[in-house]
């Protein structure tokens, strides 16, 4: 009976979350609508006022909100204004396909003509890359967008005005250039190769020199990570050690505190000065036996790490040979095993 109930209460609770969920998106979705609509009539009279900037800005930002064929339609009409003939075009044609799938010829009309209207007067940019440049992992970019390698050699409506081509490739130095674009006007690029960095240069220079370059490459790897095992090790041997000189302090401090007691005897007054003395020998115990506790822990870790940084080792024959275990306690640490 209890499972029962159980399971209507959980189902009621997963309907009602549910709701909830649908009646919250549908409010913001309404709520968006209703943004949308306010700045699609702003963009509007904006326009109308030859405001035609602050008219763009809002109806590119009621399309975001809510997007729709008349915004973009009129935020075509905008960036026509504005002299963004591509922009314009591009969106024009984006009309018209989506009024044609919904049966509005009238509207798919209207949107095709405006754009071949501009289709005469398009700029254009072509940007080739050579044989000659292309490189491992080259990134070309135009106004900070990737450039497909499908579009090499391409010309691309563009909005007329300044445009910034930029290209990149791993070791080598990135290139950037402005190209001015006019209306009508058909410009083409090509990359020029990129050039090498100082640094991969120099590398490059020395693995074409003669000489066993993939065992230097394999010496120089081996030589990069070695050194680390052994640091860590000498971190973990002085925390041991360190480990070790304040364990010892600690108890030479409490024998000195218990001869001093003994001394003093049972009934030791707070007044007598070896009651002070013998609870500074207390402390400096503690705190030696404190130290000395840190000092183990930290002496553990370290061999530890050098044992793991030996196993990495890309050599198999220094692994094949290396057999290492560590041993930590309160009196002393240590390596068991070999190199």
């Amino acid at each position: 009976m209890v499972t029962r109930n159980f399971r209507i209460v959980l189902a009621l609770s997963a309907g009602l979350a549910s709701s909830a969920i649908a009646q919250t998106s549908h409010a913001d979705g309404a709520a968006d609508a209703a943004a949308a609509q306010s700045l699609f009539d702003e963009g509007k009279a904006l326009l109308a006022q030859g405001k035609t900037e602050s008219a763009c800005q809002k109806l590119q930002a009621s399309q975001r909100l809510d997007p729709a064929p008349g915004t973009q339609f009129h935020l075509a009409a905008c960036y026509e204004k504005l002299g963004r003939t591509a922009s314009a075009w591009a969106l024009y044609l984006e009309v018209a396909a989506a009024a044609k799938s919904k049966g509005r010829a009238d509207a798919e009309k209207a949107a095709r003509e405006r754009a071949e209207a501009l289709a005469g007067a398009l700029a254009k940019l072509s940007i080739d890359v050579p044989d000659s440049s292309k490189l491992p992992g080259l990134v070309v970019k135009r106004d900070g967008a990737e450039v497909s390698e499908t579009l090499y050699g391409n010309a691309v409506a563009v909005d007329p005005g300044k445009h910034v081509i930029e290209a990149s490739a791993p070791g080598h130095q990135s290139f950037r250039k402005e190209i001015n674009v006019s209306n009508k006007e058909e410009a083409a690029f090509s990359l020029p190769k990129l050039q090498v960095e100082a640094s991969t240069q120099g590398t490059a220079t020395a693995n074409d020199s003669p000489g066993p370059s993939a065992d230097a490459s394999v010496e120089s790897h081996d030589s990069t990570l070695m050194p680390w095992p052994y640091i860590s090790l000498g971190v973990g041997l002085v925390g041991v050690g360190l480990g070790g000189f304040f364990v010892l302090r600690s108890s030479s401090k409490r024998s000195e505190a218990d001869d001093l007691f003994d001394a003093c005897g049972s009934d030791c007054q707070a007044t007598d000065p070896r009651s002070a003395q013998i609870a500074d020998l207390d402390d400096q115990a503690r705190s030696s036996q404190t130290i000395g506790t840190i000092g183990f822990v930290v002496g553990g870790l370290g061999i530890a790490g050098a044992v793991t940084l030996f196993l990495m080792d890309p050599k198999p024959e220094r692994q094949a040979r290396t057999r290492v275990t560590p041993w930590v306690g309160p009196g002393g640490a240590g390596l068991f095993g070999r190199f």
